[in-house]
């Protein structure tokens, strides 16, 4: 269908199919037959009395353009008509005849109108432009912009309310199933055959009573621990003439270490921050029975050498000690003490930094680990 607002000058032809509307007259010289051609530029005219023959005249209407249809809720602006999917337009007519070239002219710009109103309008592209990074002025800058401080931090808009958690009470059975686990307390011998820590509770609220089979070199480490603890130590010896300097040498002071006969009965004040230990050296026999005990006091006897005289000592101990026995010796403290042969045993094949620690009828072999102040002592030995 031709564009509305367009000059169309088709030419007529007898006989020819018109598309597009009522033919124009096309002006001809006298007694001439002139015939269409299918090209839409002039053609010369021929002089006057000679007949020009023109080929089989094929005429070929107009290819029609097709339209896109309409997008959903979009109505198409053109002639006045609706464009439907059933509805092509046409471009311009065939040209029939010969035209002049205002004509030809006139029929070029309407076909280049009528191609530039079917191409479907494009919507323009939407114009892209590249993230920016955070700028001084935001949080990432921290001058204080969106709820931030000068110095980067949040600014608390509003105080949150205070948690309230109600009151737990428990029962005083309850409370007795709560218990937290530590690790083993009181004095540090070394290290047992499993590479374990080995410590014992030389000092308790109650009196203790504690036995050491071995010599001079074991109580002098023993002592030494004690006056690590913050221990008194009174030393009921007949050879005071041995722990002469002992105390000043240990703790660089007097009055921590005094010694004492071995029948002196002797009150020495002790608490939890300042326990007692009272070592007797006397002989084969032990320490007094009538000496009398208090808490936080310890009581350490010591047998040089062990025989049947030494078995109350053992008997009433609540921690026996021994370095390396004898057979006889490791054969009594076994049946005495009641322990296995293979536990009598290994008490002959200690080393010489090493003790058996009898507690709560369980044995436990352990390697003492001294100190440098303690390797002053000398070698182990008993």
């Amino acid at each position: 269908m031709p564009q509305q607002g367009v000059p169309q000058q088709p030419v007529p032809q007898p006989g020819v199919p018109q598309y597009g509307g009522p033919p124009a007259a096309v002006p001809r010289q006298p007694g001439t037959v002139v015939q269409a051609a299918h090209s839409v530029a002039a053609q010369p005219v021929a002089p006057a009395g000679t007949v020009v023959q023109q080929p089989p005249r094929v005429v070929q209407p107009a290819r029609p353009v097709a339209q896109p249809g309409p997008v959903d809720g979009e109505t198409t602006q053109g002639t006045g008509a609706v464009d439907t999917a059933a509805t092509s337009r046409i471009g311009a007519p065939a040209v029939v005849g010969s035209r002049t070239a205002g004509q030809s002219a006139q029929a070029a710009a309407a076909a280049a109108a009528t191609s530039a109103s079917t191409l479907p309008a494009t919507a323009p592209r939407p114009t892209r432009t590249p993230p920016t990074p955070p700028t001084h002025g935001t949080i990432y800058g921290g001058t204080g912009a969106n709820g931030a401080t000068g110095d980067g931090r949040l600014r608390s808009r509003r105080h949150l309310p205070s948690l309230r958690v109600g009151a737990h009470t428990a029962s005083d059975g309850a409370l007795a199933l709560l218990g937290v686990p530590l690790p083993g307390a009181g004095m540090v011998l070394g290290y047992d055959i499993d590479a374990a820590t080995a410590s014992i509770r030389l000092f308790r609220p109650e009196p203790t009573r504690v036995a050491l089979v071995g010599g001079e070199w074991a109580f002098h480490v023993l002592a030494l621990r004690a006056l690590a603890l913050g221990a008194r130590v009174a030393v009921f010896t007949a050879t005071p003439e041995r722990w002469e300097g002992f105390g000043e040498w240990a703790t660089g002071r007097a009055g921590r270490v005094a010694t004492f006969p071995p029948d002196q009965a002797v009150i020495v004040p002790a608490s939890a921050h300042e326990p007692a230990l009272l070592l007797y050296d006397v002989g084969l026999t032990g320490a007094p029975s009538m000496t009398p005990l208090g808490p936080w006091q310890t009581r350490l006897t010591v047998l040089r050498q062990l025989t049947t005289y030494g078995v109350p000592t053992l008997q009433e101990s609540s921690v026996v000690m021994a370095q390396r026995l004898s057979k006889a010796e490791a054969d009594l403290i076994s049946s005495t003490m009641r322990l296995s042969s293979e536990a009598g045993a290994w008490m002959q094949t200690l080393t010489d930094d090493g003790l058996a620690v009898l507690v709560g009828g369980e044995e436990r072999f352990v390697r003492l680990t001294l100190a440098d102040v303690e390797k002053q002592l000398g070698s182990p030995q008993r």
